[in-house]
């Protein structure tokens, strides 16, 4: 059950990384602060464990912009813009 609730609170803040522009050069610092303070603490204390470099199930990574975009096995799991 916890799985099931997990799962979608880690796409719905990955796809957090997604609102700004490709790279982090072009992101405004509010947005920076914003992901670093708010998004990335919750990628690593709930996703991470199990989506990362180490591993990731269902051949999902939400480590990096890119292999959010990759998505996993069950196809796309963030649509940009």
């Amino acid at each position: 059950m916890f799985h099931m609730i997990k799962y979608p609170v880690c796409l719905l803040f990955g796809s957090l990384m997604m609102i700004s522009s490709a790279n982090a050069a072009e992101m405004s610092p509010g947005t920076i602060k914003f992901f670093e303070k708010e998004v990335r603490p919750l990628l690593s204390e709930h996703c991470w464990s199990c989506h990362a470099e180490k591993e990731q199930k269902g051949a999902l990574r939400l480590d990096t912009r890119g292999h959010i975009l990759l998505g996993g096995e069950s196809g796309t799991s963030v649509v940009p813009g």
